[in-house]
């Protein structure tokens, strides 16, 4: 993921440094083809971060990358 569309996302995300109430963040893997898979991650039923992988591995990867990459910027 380029670095435009990191800086994109946080800009969206509100920092988690002081919530007003707990956030539970999701991550997603749904299969939409036997070699298409979607990842999200998710926040209620906002999607917070997506995209496409040709394998559910590599979907789940990604997923978890960017769930980290979001909390690690709180």
């Amino acid at each position: 993921m380029g670095t435009q569309r990191w800086n994109d996302v946080l800009e969206r995300f509100q920092p988690m440094s002081k919530p007003q109430r707990p956030r539970l963040l999701e991550v997603k893997v749904i299969a939409l083809k036997p070699e298409w898979w979607e990842w999200q991650v998710c926040e209620g039923d906002a999607v917070i971060m997506s995209g496409f992988e040709t394998s559910r591995e590599t979907a789940q990867i990604e997923a978890d990358g960017s769930l980290f990459f979001l909390l690690s910027q709180s």
